[in-house]
């Protein structure tokens, strides 16, 4: 008899599925087909929560995205139409669980958020089985408003998790064993996840990792590359990153600042850095500093470290294995903020002890810094530490160093530390020095066309506008025969107007 096009479930459930065992078209028993033809790509396209078994154009959910790559066998793949940039999707039905490989690509995370309003987790990642790895892949995405007795109130993977391009903040594990406020990682022997490009902040828990928490055996990797760590609170180790086991954590090119351990000051805690009980984390390139432990000496770390080419603030109850790092220095790193890129990073400021501070021979670098492309992962003489590479008379942080940087410094030109934020670049302060004078036109005028020939398409939109604000501002603030104008402006415009000609912008 004709079985009918779909299974019980509807569209866009098959009732025949070809290709399973061993490429035969027969029907499963039962009201329900066994989906088996990997590959599938789920475009979502509605922000609501939902699981209503409508997945009609306008009507696939996330929830219900997820749902379909559950019941299919082998990778597929969830992506987010367009019409949905800037929109939030909240959690109403609790969390979403991920049972199968997927990869799930949004729209970047500055543009699409996965809310769960502390109601609930964001992401359950674990299919049941120990032995068997699913790999899950997730970028382009904000996880937030987790909220959970048990660990990782916005991600807990018991599976292989790349993350790329992310944001998770404003996450909080709460129970008295919770642990992960933001992402809770537990491996099982030969696995590797990874984190990229991501930043993990202003996440909680109630016992260890505020940020990030992770359990591993032997055999397990974890990567941290190209990342930020910042203002995540534990009550108890570790307030940004705490590990265990006989497992490996590699730390790349990425930013650890502004965390707390012992949150509740109870006098229990340690580490507002990184906390690792068995010795396997090894920094390269990396700032580890500026964190807190308020009833206690260790702010920044606390174990056995191999670190080479890292800046480490506070020294205090760590033992450092490797070589040429900055120790004992503040890393004087900018507030958490858009810089420049689709998640928030820490910018340095121009006499951060990090700057030209690594070796490029030790560890290759990437392409860019976490900001993405556009924002070169080299300037100067050598790569600086941590995960932003500064130009340092790029004060319009677009990328390059123009005329729109000279009008910058024209606009504060004589102003002091008066100015917030006091000896940055954003001010024209371009030698930190906390004035804005004649030797930051000479720094301005030494770096005068460096910087990138490809920018984000919406960064360069804006750009004409800039010219148009900026100037505007040097106007209302000096007469057309300030000193400052003795170099030419029209110059400076010109070279602005053929760097976008020359782009097709």
């Amino acid at each position: 008899s004709n079985p009918g096009e779909f299974d019980q479930r509807g569209d866009p459930f098959l009732r025949v599925v070809q290709g399973k065992q061993g490429g035969g078209v027969r029907i499963d028993m039962g009201a329900y087909e066994r989906q088996g033809i990997a590959g599938t790509n789920f475009v979502v396209d509605t922000a609501v929560d939902e699981s209503d078994g409508d997945y009609s154009v306008g009507d696939l959910s996330l929830r219900e995205a997820l749902g379909l790559a559950n019941g299919d066998v082998g990778a597929n793949t969830i992506s987010f139409d367009p019409a949905l940039s800037g929109a939030t999707i909240a959690l109403v039905l609790g969390q979403l669980d991920v049972t199968e490989a997927v990869t799930i690509s949004g729209l970047g995370a500055d543009v699409l958020t996965v809310d769960a309003q502390q109601g609930s987790r964001v992401l359950n990642i674990d299919d049941g089985d120990d032995t068997a790895h699913q790999a899950v892949s997730i970028s382009g995405l904000t996880i937030t408003g987790g909220e959970v007795g048990g660990s990782g109130a916005g991600i807990r993977s018991l599976e292989r998790l790349e993350l790329v391009d992310s944001l998770v903040t404003g996450n909080s594990a709460t129970g008295p064993d919770a642990t992960g406020g933001g992402i809770y990682l537990r491996m099982f022997g030969g696995m590797t996840s990874v984190i990229s490009g991501s930043t993990i902040a202003n996440n909680s828990s109630a016992r260890n990792g505020g940020g990030l928490s992770v359990q591993t055996i032997a055999g397990d990797t974890l990567g941290v590359n190209n990342s930020t760590i910042s203002g995540n609170e534990a009550d108890l180790d570790g307030g940004g990153l705490w590990t265990s086991g006989t497992g490996s954590t590699n730390i790349v090119h990425s930013t650890i600042a502004f965390n707390t351990a012992d949150a509740n000051m109870d006098g229990t805690g340690v580490a507002g850095g990184i906390f690792d009980v068995s010795g396997g984390v090894t920094l390269y390139h990396t700032i580890v500093g500026s964190n807190s432990d308020p009833t206690g000496p260790n702010k920044d770390l606390q174990g056995t470290f191999t670190a080479n080419f890292s800046l480490i603030g506070d020294t205090n109850g760590a033992t450092l294995n490797g070589a040429d790092n900055v120790e004992n220095h503040a890393p004087l790193l900018a507030p958490l903020a858009d810089y420049g890129g689709a998640t928030p990073t820490h910018a340095l400021y121009p006499k951060s002890p990090a700057l030209d501070a690594g070796d490029k021979s030790v560890v290759s670098p990437p392409d860019f810094d976490q900001r993405g492309l556009g924002y070169e992962r080299i300037y100067g003489k050598a790569i600086d530490i941590g995960a932003y590479e500064l130009l340092i008379a790029d004060g319009n942080l677009d990328g390059q160093v123009d005329g729109l940087d000279y009008l910058l410094w024209a606009q504060f030109y004589g102003d002091d530390v008066a100015q917030d934020p006091p000896g940055s670049p954003q001010n024209g302060d371009y030698n930190n020095d906390g004035k804005v004078d004649g030797l930051d036109y000479l720094v301005w005028a030494g770096q005068y066309g460096e910087g990138v020939a490809i920018l984000p398409a919406s960064q360069t939109a804006s750009n004409t506008d800039e010219i148009t604000a900026v100037d505007a501002a040097y106007e209302s603030a000096y007469s057309d025969g300030a000193s400052v104008r003795d170099w030419r402006i029209s110059e400076a415009f010109n070279a602005v107007l053929k760097n976008k000609e020359r782009k097709g912008t």
